[in-house]
């Protein structure tokens, strides 16, 4: 498909209403990445 050969990659991609809950989604996502810039909560409770 041609659209996919335009695609670029986005690191804060803007959501619209359509989008719903994705944005609450892609937060609670962040706790499961290494550079979350948010200390997941095993690094709170050993600090």
């Amino acid at each position: 498909m041609e659209m996919w050969d335009h695609r670029v990659y986005a690191t804060h991609p803007k959501l619209t209403k359509m989008d719903g809950p994705l944005g609450a989604y892609r937060h609670w996502t962040r706790q499961f990445y290494a550079d979350s810039r948010e200390p997941t909560s095993r690094e709170r409770s050993s600090s």
